[in-house]
């Protein structure tokens, strides 16, 4: 009767220790290591964050799916997570854009938790129906965003769309670095494309006078020094030549940087006032020549539409915060395209695109 009256008992004190290591388990944080039944730890593989299957944000429908992926890993960061596991799986378009977009990201949260580590799921090579190759793969080892990751480099077969795409960065106006930029490009294609120069260097330079101002932009939140990145490529027969920055964007600077008579002014250009993103980037294109106008001297704005002017068929874009702006230099009754998205990218990008003379043009 003893023996099992003692069996017993420690059948019941293994049960009430279960129940209390269950108990203890069930407590944890789902980001840290987690008991099993019997006590002892189990590992537990990060959640896994899955990118969009059109890494885009130049159309409203995948525009929200890019940043609210984005914005996932920015949260998983910041909640102290060490380790982030990203899937490209399912991913077979990646645009300039959101790709430039993607990488001052990354780049951004890797200097801002140095102990963060990720796990990467690779894009398809090729699709199952038609064995159609896709350049995903070879565009995130390009451009350095399997860096950011923590993937290894690669030498990798690149098609000749990738193979001259090339990404700067830095922290102030260098004039230099942007024109070895342009010339890198240039030189394979025979054509003069230097007129470029002068508005990337004005994107540059509003990067870093006015995207980080201290009276707008935590700066300590932020540990990377870089200010701006660029990208510039030759893609479909098109020089493709983009700046992006992570500052406060244009609709909370443009009311700042001018005075209320050129602020009447924009207002009266557009016949309403200034309420949306979209409105405010449309505004900002009008600065120069309206306080030319008005008869300022000096400094009057930047000047990224005129470029456009001068090509045929060539397309100005800014996507500032929740606004996209997209402007097309061709003979057609509505060459400006505006809207909002619902959420903010929390930061500029602007996008010059022209189409490359075909064999046998004038040049």
């Amino acid at each position: 009767m003893k023996k099992i009256e003692k069996l017993f008992t420690e059948v019941i004190r293994k049960l009430r220790h279960k129940k209390f290591m269950r108990s203890i388990a069930s407590k944890r944080s789902t980001t840290e290591r987690k008991l099993k039944r019997n006590g002892s730890l189990k590992k537990i593989s990060p959640e896994k964050i899955l990118a969009p299957t059109i890494l885009d944000i130049y159309k409203a429908e995948y525009h929200e799916n890019v940043v609210n992926f984005i914005e996932k890993i920015e949260n998983k960061a910041k909640t102290g997570n060490k380790k982030i596991y990203i899937c490209f799986r399912n991913t077979i378009h990646i645009s300039a854009a959101a790709g430039l977009f993607l990488l001052a990201k990354l780049e951004t949260l890797k200097s801002n938790h140095k102990g963060l580590k990720y796990i990467v799921a690779k894009p398809p090579i090729k699709t199952s129906s038609k064995g159609e190759q896709h350049v995903v793969d070879s565009v995130l080892n390009r451009i350095g965003i399997y860096a950011a990751l923590g993937v290894k480099s690669r030498e990798m077969r690149e098609t000749p769309s990738v193979k001259c795409w090339e990404v700067i960065r830095g922290e102030l106006v260098d004039s230099e670095i942007a024109g070895n930029l342009l010339e890198t490009i240039t030189e394979r294609m025979g054509t003069d494309y230097t007129d470029l120069y002068r508005p990337l260097i004005e994107a540059m330079s509003n990067s870093v006078e006015h995207a980080y101002r201290d009276d707008l932009y935590d700066s300590n939140k932020n540990n990377n020094k870089n200010k701006w990145w660029c990208f510039a490529a030759i893609m479909n027969n098109k020089l493709i030549l983009l700046i992006c920055d992570l500052g406060v964007g244009i609709p909370k600077t443009l009311k700042l940087t001018q005075g209320e008579k050129v602020l009447a002014k924009l207002t009266e250009f557009l016949g309403k006032p200034l309420v949306l993103d979209s409105e405010h980037i449309k505004a900002s294109l009008q600065v120069k020549r309206t306080r030319t106008k008005l008869g300022y001297r000096g400094k009057g704005g930047t000047d990224l539409q005129s470029i456009i002017e001068n090509f045929e068929n060539a397309q100005l874009r800014i996507i500032s915060n929740k606004g996209n702006y997209r402007y097309t230099h061709r003979k057609k009754a509505r060459p400006e395209l505006m809207w909002d998205a619902k959420h903010s990218i929390n930061g500029t990008i602007v996008e010059w695109s022209v189409p490359l003379p075909n064999e046998g043009d004038p040049q």
